[in-house]
C-alpha cells in the first residue's frame, strides 16, 4: 500500500531540525508535550551561539508512554521508515489469510500499531521531501471518514463475522486498501499543522545559557536573570 502515496527519491539536504519533526510526528499520533517538565526549553552555548530572535538548541520533552505505546517504538520507525511500510504493505495479505482464530487474534492484536506506525513512516518521508504531500487544506471528507473507519478497524472489521469467510476477508482487505491512502493524507494534514504550531514554542520558552566546565564536570546550565546578556556575551 506504500506506493499509492508517491514515493520519491530525490537527493535530502541534511535535516537540521529533525527533534522538531519528530515531536510533531509524536504529538500528532497522541502523544503531548509532558507534564512535570518544561515541555519546550531554549538553550544558548557555545555551539548554539546567541543571535536576536533566534533559537539556540530547542527541545521538547515528550513522555515516554502515550495510550499504551512506548515512544521509543516510534523512535525505531523514524530512524528506518521503510521497514514499518513494508510491514503495513502486508496487512490486506494478513486478513485474507487470517483463516484460524489465532492468526486473527495476532491480527487485531497488532493491526494498530502497524497503522499507526505507517502514519509516522509518512511523517518521516514527509520530512525528508520523499512524498509528495497534500495540500494545506483541513482533512476532506472521505478523509475523515477514512480516519475514523481506520481508528475502530480492529474492533469493527476485523472481529466482524465477515472474517468467518474468505469471500468476507477479501472484502475486508478492500476495505482496508480503500481507506488507506485518504487517511494516511489525513495524518500529513495533521503532522503539518502541528509543525507549524510547534515551530515557534521556542519564543515561549524561557531563555538559558549552558556553560560547559571542563575537566568531566557537568555543564552549568542558568536561566534568564541578573546580568544574563553579560553572560550569553562571554560565553556564546
Amino acid at each position: 500500500m506504500k506506493e499509492n502515496l508517491d514515493l520519491g527519491f530525490k537527493a535530502v539536504q541534511i535535516d537540521t531540525d529533525s527533534r522538531l519533526h519528530f515531536a510533531a510526528a509524536a504529538v500528532s499520533v497522541g502523544f503531548e508535550l509532558a507534564e512535570g517538565t518544561p515541555k519546550v526549553s531554549n538553550c544558548y552555548d557555545t555551539e548554539h551561539k546567541y543571535e536576536p530572535e533566534q533559537p539556540g538548541d530547542v527541545r521538547m520533552y515528550l513522555p515516554l508512554l502515550a495510550h499504551g505505546i512506548n515512544i521509543n517504538e516510534f523512535v525505531t520507525i523514524w530512524k528506518d521508515p521503510e521497514a514499518a511500510l513494508n510491514e503495513a504493505e502486508n496487512l490486506p495479505g494478513r486478513i485474507q489469510t487470517a483463516t484460524d482464530p489465532q492468526t486473527l487474534q495476532n491480527l487485531i492484536f497488532s493491526f494498530d500499531a502497524l497503522y499507526m506506525g505507517a502514519a509516522v513512516a509518512y511523517m518521516r518521508l514527509l520530512s525528508l521531501g520523499r512524498v509528495s504531500p497534500p495540500d494545506y487544506l483541513p482533512p476532506s471528507d472521505e478523509e475523515t471518514r477514512a480516519i475514523t473507519a481506520l481508528d475502530y478497524f480492529s474492533r469493527e472489521a476485523l472481529e466482524n463475522e465477515g472474517m468467518r469467510s474468505a469471500g468476507g476477508r477479501k472484502k475486508i482487505a478492500a476495505e482496508l486498501a480503500k481507506h488507506w491512502q485518504p487517511a494516511m493524507f489525513a495524518w500529513l494534514k495533521a503532522y503539518r499543522a502541528n509543525l507549524l504550531e510547534l515551530r515557534n514554542l521556542w519564543k515561549d520558552a524561557p531563555e538559558s545559557i549552558r556553560i560547559n566546565r571542563g575537566n568531566g564536570l557537568p555543564p552549568l546550565v542558568l536561566e534568564k536573570g541578573p546580568h544574563f546578556k553579560q553572560l550569553l556575551e562571554r560565553w556564546t
